[in-house]
């Protein structure tokens, strides 16, 4: 007696353990199913799931290098239309300095466009795009400095240093256009051209600019810095125009002073459509990036797809199994709980 409710124990205990067993896989089976992909690949990959667990990695790394790429090309959108609208203004300027040499503007409208125009220019330069300066390199704050906080100011005491007198004074159209040149040329353009002066009196932005990694290989700047020759002939040609006084000098004098700001702005203009170009260059770098990105993206998840994801047919095949074995095997247990001693006396 004692034999036969042992050997009943065991069985009805391996019984459980079958069906437990059943069920876990049943369950699995249909989950996979469900999702379409492969579950424990440890236990069913053997050593092929550090091959699925390498492809995830690098399908991760290259989604993380498109989602950062996404931000910077619009930072880059952002970037070159404020580009394009710096070109824009700095042609339509040249255009009213040379209507102004010939005489054909009246030299006050003329000042109170190049004030509006450099404080245009300020805005753009200051731009931000998601919090961040565009133009401010690896500074903080806005790139340009406010025109009367410090260059202003300075250009006055340049000018008074140089000639005695005020910009505007009365007596400023004595000056030669000789003397003009020799003022524009040295004094005048050192507050823009010497490196400590544009920092102290213009502009917080660094010569440097951050570098971003778009691909596993590459690496391009992020943005442009104020500081470029172009931002800074197209301030010192806006400036000359609009805080020297050009009202009082005689027309001599006022026309070669807008000749230089002319011939400066020119160049200004020529420098940005170079600007314009090198950063459409970066895009187009970044579009390639992009490109082999998605290319190789598509490419490691077919092949993790062909590591992970379940055959439908196969399941199919696996849970009516399952499930028949799981009958058997809940008929087996329903019999062994009806066995009793008394139907054997």
């Amino acid at each position: 007696m004692t034999r036969m409710i042992i050997s009943n124990a065991s069985m009805s205990a391996t019984t459980r353990a079958s069906i437990a067993r059943l069920q876990s896989e049943l369950t699995r089976a249909q989950d996979e199913l469900s999702s379409g992909r492969r579950s424990q690949l440890g236990l069913v990959l053997g050593a092929r799931s550090i091959s699925a667990t390498v492809l995830r990695a690098r399908i991760d790394e290259s989604q993380a290098f498109l989602d950062t790429n996404k931000v910077v090309s619009a930072r880059f959108d952002a970037a070159q239309s404020a580009l394009g609208s710096l070109s824009d203004l700095a042609q339509g300027m040249q255009a009213e300095f040379l209507a102004a040499i010939s005489g054909a503007s009246n030299p006050t409208t003329l000042v109170a466009n190049a004030m509006a125009a450099l404080s245009q220019t300020m805005s753009l330069m200051n731009s931000n795009f998601d919090g961040v300066s565009l133009f401010g390199g690896l500074g903080i704050g806005n790139p340009l400095k406010e025109v009367s906080a410090n260059g202003a100011p300075a250009v006055a005491a340049a000018f008074q240093a140089k000639f005695g007198i005020a910009p505007g004074d009365a007596a400023s159209a004595g000056i030669a256009s000789s003397d003009m040149q020799d003022f524009l040329d040295a004094e005048f353009a050192a507050l823009f051209d010497n490196d400590v002066n544009w920092s102290s009196l213009w502009s917080n932005a660094t010569n440097n600019v951050p570098q971003t990694r778009i691909s596993q290989a590459v690496t391009v700047p992020n943005s442009v810095s104020a500081n470029i020759p172009a931002v800074r002939n197209l301030v010192k040609s806006l400036t000359m125009v609009a805080a020297l006084g050009i009202e009082s000098l005689s027309p001599d004098t006022r026309s070669a002073l807008i000749a230089q700001a002319s011939s400066q702005i020119g160049g200004a203009q020529t420098m940005l459509t170079d600007t314009i170009a090198q950063v459409g260059v970066i895009q187009n770098r970044l579009q390639d990036a992009n490109n082999e990105l998605s290319l190789q993206h598509a490419q490691l998840g077919s092949r993790l797809d062909d590591i992970e994801v379940a055959d439908p047919a196969e399941l199919s095949t696996r849970i009516s199994t399952l499930s028949m074995q799981l009958q058997a095997s809940y008929q087996v247990t329903s019999k062994l709980s009806q066995l009793s001693l008394i139907n054997f006396i």
